[in-house]
């Protein structure tokens, strides 16, 4: 059974759709009161970053968007016809997960606005203020059992030069990871440096935790990623782009086997995505 979301369109900052104004379809208001457009191509592209669902979207789910543009949060229950902002969480755009019946999501710096969007009214939201991440480039949320994971990835800039043209692109180093604790009624992040049996799946897309020994060719205590700079890896020619598997133990970044870092076949790629299986 297929459940259709709201269109772009009736997300609360756009103002005026106009499929005939070609290229610039869109029109919409900045929080800061400003008007801009875009066309169709890029609102589809770009717009938003991630959409997190709190069940299967044959249930009774609700869904989350992050929107890239704006870093707001938005909200749609099923049968809605337009998309709502949580307004309360401001500026927690890095990243969302559905975890113990609320929605998370994590600032740049490590701080979590905890997000209840099934009241009929307005969403209840609280915030978890932790000791502030310093460093890293990119901060994922991954629900691990009963534990709440925050992971930090650090990137370093590349310049490749082929045949008389700069290509600049991103490349991971290495990654973070800590689970949210409390200690004497405080909450703070609390160094993680062995998963054991788990293997982490992050990017842009989805970020998940499953048991490596459920899946043939996955390995626990590693971190595989997906290339989430796409819009410098992509634009480039040069086909390196940021894909892996990361070694929480001793620290390594190695390719996937199915993608070899300098594979190039002259064909752009898509920004890749994780496709999760299930075990039932």
């Amino acid at each position: 059974m297929r459940h259709l979301l709201p269109p772009l369109s009736s997300f609360p900052n756009v103002i005026k759709f106009d499929y005939y104004d070609v290229g610039r379809e869109y029109t919409l208001r900045t929080r800061d009161g400003d008007i801009y457009s875009c066309g169709l191509k890029e609102m589809r592209d770009s717009f938003i970053k991630k959409v997190v669902f709190s069940s299967s979207p044959s249930d009774e789910g609700v869904a989350v968007v992050i929107l890239n543009q704006t870093g707001d949060l938005a909200y749609c229950r099923k049968g809605d016809g337009v998309w709502k902002f949580v307004n309360d969480a401001e500026a927690y755009c890095e990243d969302v997960v559905y975890h113990k019946g609320c929605f998370y999501a994590v600032s740049k710096y490590g701080t979590i606005a905890v997000c209840d969007v099934t009241p009929t009214d307005l969403p209840n939201v609280s915030f978890i203020h932790t000791p502030l991440q310093v460093g890293g480039d990119m901060q994922y949320l991954v629900s691990l059992d009963e534990e709440l994971l925050l992971v930090t990835r650090y990137l370093e800039l590349g310049f490749d030069v082929e045949q008389r043209q700069l290509d600049v692109f991103y490349k991971t180093t290495e990654f973070q990871v800590f689970k949210l604790v409390v200690l004497s009624d405080e909450w703070t992040w609390e160094s993680v440096d062995e998963l054991g049996d788990w293997a982490l799946f992050v990017g842009e897309n989805a970020s998940v935790a499953i048991r490596a020994c459920d899946f043939e060719g996955c390995d626990g205590n590693k971190i595989y990623f997906t290339d989430d700079y796409s819009e410098w890896n992509y634009d480039g020619a040069n086909g390196d782009h940021d894909l892996g598997v990361y070694d929480l133990g001793d620290g390594s970044v190695a390719a996937l086997p199915c993608y070899p870092r300098k594979f190039y076949d002259g064909r752009r790629w898509p920004p890749p995505i994780w496709v999760t299986p299930s075990l039932n």
